[in-house]
């Protein structure tokens, strides 16, 4: 028989039995020494799923409504060019674009342009206002024109100011239309300082007119130019502006002025979307940490 000694195993299955043992109590001790976790006992997220989907823009609602007005649109540049009205289609180029919603409509608009410049309508049969409104949207979208078409206007119009206040409305086009001149184009910058000097005048010469009004609405038209060119303004605040302003006047499109408010609606709710998600991922980190 094997000896035994006090603190030693007798046999190879006292010995597989004993590590165990060892083991176990090694385990035990280190589970005494252990701290636990605490919980952070985080509450249930009032942000779950459900809610977070819910949160739907109200322009879904009217998007079909959309899709459809700018459909008509479209038919309306088509219209322009089996009218081949070249004053009607610059109109609508300018409407559109100062309504903010030219986005749209990029393949359209380069079109008419198109069309307008390889057809080289004569300068010389243009009013005041269709001239200067011509060069304006053919320069804004990188076509090349001289200057020279305003030397009969530097040279005859602007010298008779009872004729400029008669015209206002070209006045302020051929203004417009100055602020996209090139570096050493000294007939644009002798053009800016003129209707500058007359359109200052103008709103000088003017009473008190009631809101609504023709005269009303160019003496509002002229102010705000006067105070920020086209050339400078921000396309998003500048469609705002123009769309309380087209609503006032006599010949607004109603399908223009829906398209666009429901343009400008569907822009505000995406900045309120983001401002809500923002909301939403300060919540849930602040929940986290």
């Amino acid at each position: 028989m094997p000896l035994t000694i006090q603190g030693q195993l007798s046999s190879p299955n006292d010995s597989t039995v004993s590590h165990y043992q060892l083991m176990m109590s090694g385990a035990i001790e280190k589970s005494k020494n252990f701290t636990t976790r605490r919980s952070a006992n985080y509450e249930v997220s009032d942000w779950g799923h459900d809610f977070v989907q819910s949160l739907k823009s109200d322009y879904a609602e009217e998007s079909k409504r959309s899709e459809k007005l700018k459909e008509k649109v479209r038919l309306m540049f088509a219209d322009q060019v089996c009218s081949e009205s070249l004053s009607s289609t610059l109109k609508l180029i300018n409407v559109i674009q100062r309504l903010g919603v030219s986005y749209h409509f990029d393949g359209e608009i380069r079109a008419s342009l198109d069309i307008i410049n390889k057809k080289n309508y004569g300068w010389e049969k243009d009013d005041m206002f269709t001239r200067a409104l011509r060069f304006r949207l053919l320069r804004q979208h990188r076509y090349e024109f001289s200057q020279d078409v305003f030397k009969r206007f530097i040279m005859a119009e602007m010298m008779n100011t009872f004729s400029a206040f008669n015209d206002v409305e070209g006045m302020l086009s051929v203004y417009e239309a100055s602020f996209y001149a090139l570096e050493g184009e000294d007939i644009l910058d002798d053009a800016q300082k003129l209707t500058t000097k007359t359109l200052e005048e103008y709103l000088q010469s003017l009473p008190a007119k009631d809101e609504g009004t023709n005269t009303c609405i160019t003496e509002r038209l002229v102010h705000h130019a006067l105070e920020l060119p086209l050339q400078w303004t921000t396309p998003r605040v500048e469609a705002r502006w123009y769309i309380d302003t087209y609503e006032m006047m006599q010949d607004m499109d109603p399908l223009l002025l829906e398209f666009a408010k429901l343009g400008l609606q569907h822009f505000a709710s995406q900045v309120v979307e983001r401002v809500e998600l923002y909301r939403i991922m300060e919540l849930l980190q602040k929940q986290v940490c």
